[in-house]
């Protein structure tokens, strides 16, 4: 009994240090030993109690951190967009990707972060929260075509369609994305000389639904830990699963005025608008870890195994109003156009893009 009470001090200790600073749920061992199980009584409830002191340092709802993967899915939502070149005469298609990311601070505070890790990691332990998101929408196509001719002058129609599925052993990642587009032209398109051009002023907004699903798991098998007493023989395994589950659904409505100026080849767009977000961000993470002992038990047999667990998430909205800049740098090779846009949040986050497509 000896052997198996200073494995469990030592064991003990480790959590103790290594604990995530939530709260978690500690379950005893049970040996065919009336007197071993009751030693164990003392020991795991200062193991629990050491654990519990620690909650409170990171949320077990990290709001921030919830909110921001919703961010990131609305501004990631426009890939493959066609802004900046309205005004074409029958139809457009293009297909892209698009990153949105939601920052925790501005960029400036960010190089700040980066120089000073440690500041970084004090904030997060002194708010136990951190606003953060990153979404990639890899795959979009985008149609587009000018209604003028049979529903409505300068009046352009869009419809939009984006699907991702990466499975593998250790994570699964898949969105889909459908909208629709509008956008009319209230000032026409305009060559001011020979090299450049005024693509006038589009408003623009649409319905745009997208789901992402992000499931994450890494069990580590057999990690076995020997007491310091090596002549002992008595070891302890302990089966650690790390896990998160994120099911982010959002409906964006993007209130857009953008125009655009050409330069032989090089097509500049600027624009202002907001992102109307609706929707939510389900993430629940945690941790299992199963308590096993073996080798020289002296007899003892072990009928039930302990275990240490801990969980955390919630389901937060994103933010309803999104306001945003949009620029970016494209190419015009006759009809087709590679663009890079570029969007940037009032809410220190960005949307970074790639678009091929044809302008006809």
């Amino acid at each position: 009994m000896k052997k198996l009470l200073c494995i469990l001090l030592i064991f003990a200790g480790f959590v103790s240090v290594s604990a995530d600073k939530l709260k978690f749920t500690v379950i005893r061992p049970v040996f065919d030993d009336a007197a071993v199980n009751a030693a164990l009584i003392p020991i795991f409830n200062t193991l629990q109690t050491d654990l519990d002191n620690q909650f409170g340092d990171i949320n077990a709802e990290p709001k921030n951190l919830i909110q921001g993967f919703g961010n990131a899915a609305v501004y990631a939502s426009h890939g493959g967009t066609l802004r900046g070149y309205a005004g074409y005469n029958r139809f457009a298609f293009s297909t892209g990707l698009m990153l949105g990311v939601q920052l925790p601070a501005s960029f400036g505070e960010l190089m700040d972060y980066a120089n000073e890790p440690d500041d970084f990691r004090k904030q997060l332990n002194d708010d136990g929260d951190i606003v953060f998101g990153i979404n990639p929408q890899l795959f979009n196509i985008n149609l587009g075509i000018n209604t003028s001719n049979f529903l409505m002058d300068r009046l352009y129609l869009g419809v939009r369609f984006g699907y991702m599925n990466i499975p593998s052993d250790m994570m699964t990642f898949d969105n889909i994305l459908v909208g629709v587009t509008a956008n009319y032209q209230l000032f026409q398109a305009r060559r001011l000389g020979f090299l450049l051009g005024w693509r006038g002023l589009s408003l623009g907004t649409g319905v745009i639904y997208q789901q992402t699903n992000l499931k994450f798991s890494l069990e580590q098998n057999d990690m076995g830990y020997n007491n310091e007493l090596g002549s002992t023989g008595v070891t302890m395994n302990f089966t650690p699963k790390f896990y998160a589950d994120t099911k982010i659904t959002t409906v964006t409505i993007p209130l857009e005025a953008v125009t655009a100026v050409r330069l032989l080849f090089i097509n500049i767009p600027f624009g202002v608008g907001v992102d109307l977000a609706f929707g939510k961000s389900d993430f629940k993470f945690g941790v299992d870890m199963d308590i096993n002992f073996g080798g020289d038990m002296s007899g003892l047999t072990q009928t039930q195994q302990g275990s240490v667990s801990v969980e955390g998430g919630g389901d937060i909205p994103p933010a309803f109003a999104n306001f945003k800049i949009m620029t970016g740098i494209g190419f015009v090779l006759g009809p087709v156009i590679i663009d890079v846009p570029v969007t940037i949040y009032a809410k220190n986050g960005f949307a970074l893009g790639l678009t091929v497509g044809i302008v006809f």
